[in-house]
């Protein structure tokens, strides 16, 4: 249950940095005008809207011989860490070149973490035998989900802080915490025999 639980905590500490501290850090520390950050965000958001539907009806009947879900989780395991680091890398450009940067890249995370986020949560309730048993998981899963909350506010300032005292684009250090933080946590799964999911 907890190895099908920790990949909330992954799920919940970037998804809060992308939430809570994006358009902060495109206005703060890339210096792009609020208008034109929060258009990055809301647009991101829309895609998203779109890729979550597509991404669900996709990986209810999608053939492997992993399973339907753990192909999408597992491609989001591997490329949404690179994404976070690259999108908390500050890019000195033209300003049309840096909101196409920063576009590009929230829409790859919104769409990499529905891939994550929509099968990892229709994962659970088949990995579960009983309702029992899917309570169970639901609610280890939302502990571990509220700690990941807790880790994405509470990391997320010393990110957009590293900008601040180093005047460098991106600190690799702060950035390698978020990278590991989130693969450590999508990685995991529940791996039961027999579980064709």
């Amino acid at each position: 249950m907890w190895g099908y639980g920790i990949g909330a905590a992954g799920q919940g500490s970037c998804y809060k940095f992308m939430g809570s501290y994006f358009v902060s850090f495109l206005v703060n520390c890339v210096y792009l005008d609020a208008g034109k950050a929060s258009l990055i965000a809301s647009l991101a958001l829309y895609i998203e809207a779109i890729a979550g539907v597509l991404i669900g009806n996709i990986s209810d009947t999608f053939p492997s011989k992993m399973g339907r879900r753990r192909p999408f989780i597992l491609t989001s395991a591997i490329i949404l860490p690179v994404v976070l680091i690259l999108i908390t890398h500050r890019v000195v450009a033209s300003e049309a070149l840096t909101v196409m940067y920063y576009l590009i890249l929230a829409i790859m995370f919104r769409v990499l973490f529905s891939n994550f986020e929509i099968p990892y949560m229709a994962l659970g309730a088949e990995v579960a035998k009983d309702y029992d048993e899917r309570t169970k998981l639901r609610t280890v899963t939302r502990y571990c989900g509220i700690l990941g909350n807790i880790i994405g506010y509470v990391a997320s300032p010393f990110i957009l802080g590293s900008f601040r005292n180093n005047g460098m684009p991106g600190n690799w250090n702060s950035c390698s915490i978020l990278c590991m933080r989130t693969t450590s946590s999508l990685c995991k799964n529940d791996r039961r025999k027999g579980c064709s999911n």
